[in-house]
């Protein structure tokens, strides 16, 4: 089925959203918001979603009349890499309204593990890089994936999970988790966080 699904709003409820690319300039001033349509103003906070490794026209639709902010991708959107990043770049390239035309948020999640979309980093799940203890080594796990998700066009990773994983909860039983106090995911979860905003700047 290639109907549109509103999957998340942009305030969402992951741990993290970390830009992996460097912002470009929005074209032309925003407008005010009386100019905006009812449609526009909720649509630039969804975040859409679509079956299959080919943006239906439903969504291409809504996108040209400025009534998304962006596309969150999971498995089943992602054929090749070369095709992958073929389609955001087209997705980027969509005429939008004046003053909606910054970039579209093209989000995954790319944790590592059992949550991984794409192939390539991080190699290890949270709960590995967590056991390392080694904050230089996250953040460079950080800084490859983000470069990872940056070659296929994707501008924010839902990771890392900030989780404490404490007995019994399911992040800790699925290795999400960095640690299982707040200080060993502060110490691991944190600098892979950091590596992604290094890896954009």
């Amino acid at each position: 089925m290639q109907a549109v699904r509103s999957l998340v709003t942009i305030a969402g409820c992951f741990a993290a959203m970390l830009c992996v690319a460097p912002a470009a300039k929005a074209q032309g001033p925003a407008p005010p918001v009386g100019a905006l349509t009812t449609r526009q103003l909720v649509g630039q906070r969804l975040i859409l979603g679509y079956a299959g490794t080919e943006p239906p026209a439903r969504l291409i639709g809504r996108i040209a009349r400025g009534e998304a902010a962006g596309v969150i991708l999971f498995s089943r959107n992602v054929g090749s890499r070369r095709a992958l990043r073929s389609t955001v770049d087209r997705l980027q390239a969509i005429e939008r309204p004046a003053g909606l035309r910054q970039p579209l948020l093209i989000m995954i999640d790319q944790e590592g593990g059992l949550v991984k979309r794409l192939s390539g980093a991080p190699s290890r799940s949270p709960t590995q890089v967590g056991a390392t203890k080694d904050p230089g080594y996250a953040r460079r796990v950080g800084a490859a994936t983000a470069a990872n998700l940056r070659e296929v066009g994707v501008n924010v990773n839902l990771a890392p999970v900030l989780d404490i994983g404490r007995p019994g909860s399911s992040v800790r039983r699925l290795g999400r988790a960095y640690g299982s106090t707040a200080g060993q995911v502060q110490r691991t979860g944190v600098p892979f966080a950091q590596g992604h905003w290094l890896t954009a700047t």
